[in-house]
């Protein structure tokens, strides 16, 4: 069991590392110049999956089985997050 424990403690200073190394290069990096394609890959995102739910959605009442209704569920919260991310681009 020993060797867990260190096992666990070198991943664990790993990640302290790179988690600095990490917040290092962001710091260096402009807000303005990184965020407006992390929103657009976000957006992508998001759309092609609100696409692919609504299609398992309609597809699933389209034969009877209406328990697929519960995508509906993921299918607002999705939307809703596509909202948000088209509001922080346009007020950003």
């Amino acid at each position: 069991m020993p060797g867990a424990v260190v096992v666990g403690y070198r991943s664990c200073w790993s990640w302290l590392e790179l988690h600095s190394l990490l917040a290092s290069e962001v710091e260096m990096l402009d807000a303005d110049e990184r965020l407006p394609e992390y929103r657009k890959s976000s957006l992508v995102i998001r759309l092609v999956l609100a696409v692919w739910i609504a299609v398992i959605v309609v597809v699933l009442c389209a034969t009877g089985r209406w328990w697929g209704l519960v995508f509906v569920v993921p299918l607002v919260l999705d939307l809703y997050l596509i909202r948000r991310i088209l509001g922080a681009s346009s007020s950003g």
